[in-house]
């Protein structure tokens, strides 16, 4: 079983830089809910700033995040969903400019993205490339 999940040192980063922006997102949020008068410019600038907040807590939830690799198939553990592919559910694998995606059979789950940032990801795609295909090669070949 081998488990992939970001550096130290990425996390301790992220939780820095979410920490900040939300820290500067809430301040401004409460800056403009106890302004003096709420006009319809600031009501919508209100709730795009809202919105960030909970991208942001969204985010912090992800950091923890993990992929577990071992025989009986591909994992994703974060606080928000967790994900699984067996073996032989999994139809292949795409490797774009930022992430991995392993992706199911038909009506066999959802697709798990691993992001680029993971520590040992290239081990990850060399292990998945012994028992799957990489789809991006079988579409340029025409296969797909």
């Amino acid at each position: 079983m081998e488990v992939f999940t970001l550096s130290r040192g990425s996390k301790i980063g992220r939780y820095i830089l979410f920490s900040i922006s939300l820290i500067i997102f809430s301040g401004a949020a409460l800056d403009f809910c106890f302004g003096p008068s709420l006009t319809r410019g600031t009501t919508v600038i209100l709730l795009a700033l809202f919105v960030f907040i909970g991208l942001i807590f969204r985010a912090l939830l992800q950091v923890n995040e993990k992929i577990i690799l071992d025989n009986y198939g591909v994992r994703k553990k974060s606080r928000l969903a967790d994900r699984e592919l067996r073996h032989e559910d999994i139809k292949g694998y795409i490797v774009d400019e930022d992430s991995l995606i392993i992706i199911p059979h038909k009506g066999k789950g959802k697709s798990i993205q691993v992001s680029k940032d993971i520590n040992g990801v290239d081990v990850l795609q060399r292990r998945l490339a012994v028992s799957h295909p990489d789809l991006n090669a079988l579409r340029k070949r025409g296969v797909l």
